[in-house]
């Protein structure tokens, strides 16, 4: 046992070195972006609040009452902000589909040796997992505490009359966040639990184009749709039976939970046979 734990902290070291500069570029991309956004939106914010008011002749109070007040809301939804985002959540999918396929490319191809390695061949599919999970709440970490910051540094450049206060938790409920990040912890594992199922899913995919190649690749697709029709089953029974009433909301909960995680154990069981019997060396 302790064995196996030793090569499998290996395996994830060796996947996390190899996910690295990836993943820092992103961090360092997210990390200037939102600095930039920090300085540049409330200074934009300011310039057309100080033109209105010499083209209208307000008051401060009668641009208040007419327009909204400066927050760190005002950045997050700018380019500043979502762009990174969007561009880390693309970045981190094709990298889950990147970090197989790699494996395959030029000559020498470097999955044969991997799988020839002393240990169970699951261990590479479970470090392969725990890395893009890593990588994930590296990025989520690495946002909030930019939100933290932005805090700080945003009142510098807004006039303290146009300014309203939005603490990092409060902007997170009212935002496209809210959904990552719950004080209550059944949302938090339910949320959590279906983005990893999702790679579960992802990962049993790409093996069955591996092992199958075209048909492979037609047998994932199926599998990514039946994945799918599984886990939201339980949301379309009240919409099929057109009795919005014939289940209870914590049976609904039940059964979807109980949904996700029969999709999760047997995309593992899957990946495990395909590794074992398909992919061969």
């Amino acid at each position: 046992m302790k064995k196996h734990l030793k090569h499998f902290i290996r395996l994830v070291n060796f996947e996390f070195e190899r996910m690295f500069k990836f993943l820092a570029s992103i961090m360092a991309i997210v990390v200037i972006s939102n600095l930039v956004g920090f300085v540049v939106v409330p200074l934009s914010y300011m310039s057309s609040a100080n033109e209105m008011m010499q083209r209208e002749s307000w008051t401060v109070q009668q641009f208040i009452d007419n327009n909204e007040l400066f927050s760190i809301y005002n950045v997050f939804r700018s380019f500043w902000m979502t762009g990174p985002i969007a561009l880390g959540a693309i970045g981190l999918l094709l990298f889950s589909i990147f970090i197989w396929y790699r494996e395959w490319f030029g000559k020498n191809t470097f999955v044969y040796r991997l799988l020839m390695l002393p240990v169970p061949r699951m261990q590479i599919y479970f470090s392969k997992l725990l890395v893009i999970l890593v990588g994930i709440f590296s990025l989520l970490s690495i946002q909030l505490i930019m939100l933290w910051i932005g805090n700080q540094i945003i009142p510098n450049f807004v006039s303290n009359d146009l300014y309203q206060e939005l603490g990092v938790a409060e902007l997170l409920s009212s935002s496209a966040l809210s959904f990552l990040i719950h004080n209550n912890i059944y949302e938090f594992l339910s949320i959590y639990g279906v983005g990893i199922v999702a790679l579960l899913v992802l990962f049993t995919a790409i093996l069955l184009e591996r092992s199958f190649r075209v048909k492979g690749l037609i047998f994932g697709f199926i599998y990514c749709v039946i994945t799918l029709a599984t886990i939201i089953s339980p949301l379309l029974i009240p919409i099929i039976a057109q009795n919005r009433y014939i289940l209870f909301t914590s049976e609904q909960v039940a059964l979807h939970a109980v949904m996700i995680v029969i999709v999760g154990v047997t995309s593992i069981f899957i990946s495990r046979y395909l590794l074992k019997h398909k992919i061969t060396v």
